[in-house]
């Protein structure tokens, strides 16, 4: 009986593991400021695989490199173009942007830096992305401002980062999720699943369901349980700050008017203060004398008192 458990728990563990190293290998991942996926030369093609390897995921992560590469485009925008392929045919493409922070003019709100999409052979483009946005509140309402869907096998992706310096403390972010995509009826593999019970038309791999990447572009990040919780605690804290920051700001109004009262009343009191030290000083230097006498008259002079005697003579 302990062995069998033991065995038990031995194979429970082995899946537990299986399942692990399969989410974290179903995803490619490039940086956008690496040589491997952005070069002013050429456009680099990246293939989604069958199964657990028909995701990719493109990242905006580390500034500083992103700059010291920026010399290789001269004084031009930083330019990146790219192709995602899927590899097995009757697929398409999901594009779901899961964070960016991207400038915008502020005269015109025109895009400074942004992304675009485009159709292979032919002329139609997408909207520019750019601003600041996430997958869980972008995916909350209608129409999906994030999302893009490529019903063809090859999405051509164009990002656009201005040569204008950054504010300094300003920083970019970018995180893209890319994921191939069959259409449910077509489903020939145990591992394919549709987005969601409500959203039967399009089907991914299993392995992508609730991974903490959001990859169907519908409302309500349908292949994410968690997301709902996520906007509900984001809403919150939105809803704390934005409650904390007016609290804060009265307090400080409140305050400073209070220093400038206690400010003023001690200056006040100060000056009075030395009002009466300086009258004190006044008084304790003043020395009162008696009135000299008026009708005395001075002592007669020697003549007077002895007119027919002659001066003493001391010799």
């Amino acid at each position: 009986m302990i062995e069998i458990n033991l065995s038990l728990k031995t194979s429970l563990i082995l899946a537990l593991l299986a399942y692990a190293i399969n989410v974290s290998t179903s995803y490619q991942q490039f940086l956008i400021e690496d040589d491997r996926l952005c070069t002013p030369t050429s456009i680099r093609k990246v293939a989604l695989e069958a199964g657990n390897l028909s995701g990719l995921i493109v990242s905006l992560r580390n500034m500083t490199t992103l700059k010291e590469n920026a010399h290789k485009w001269g004084d031009q925008d930083f330019v990146c173009k790219f192709q995602v392929k899927a590899t097995e045919k009757d697929s398409g493409i999901f594009a779901v942007i899961q964070n960016i922070v991207f400038r915008k003019d502020k005269i015109t709100n025109e895009c400074l830096d942004y992304i675009q999409y485009s159709a292979v052979n032919s002329t139609f483009k997408s909207k520019r992305y750019c601003g600041q946005m996430d997958a869980d509140t972008s995916l909350m309402s209608m129409p999906v401002s994030n999302s893009f869907v490529e019903p063809t096998i090859v999405l051509d992706v164009h990002i656009n980062i201005s040569k204008e310096p950054l504010r300094p403390y300003r920083i970019l972010e970018l995180q893209i999720v890319f994921t191939s995509f069959r259409f449910c009826f077509q489903k020939l593999f145990f591992d394919d699943q549709q987005c969601s019970p409500n959203h039967t038309v399009h089907c991914i791999h299993k392995g992508f369901i609730n991974d903490g990447y959001i990859n169907c572009p519908y409302p309500g990040c349908v292949d994410e349980k968690e997301c709902v919780q996520k906007i509900q605690s984001k809403t919150k804290r939105s809803a704390l700050s934005y409650e904390a920051i007016v609290f804060i700001a009265l307090l400080t109004t409140v305050l400073f008017m209070l220093g400038v009262w206690l400010g003023y009343k001690i200056k006040k009191l100060h000056n009075e203060n030395a009002t009466i030290s300086l009258d004190n000083n006044v008084v304790s230097e003043c020395i009162e004398m008696d009135p000299v006498p008026e009708g005395i008259d001075n002592p007669p002079s020697y003549e007077s008192l002895f007119p027919s005697r002659p001066p003493v003579s001391y010799s």
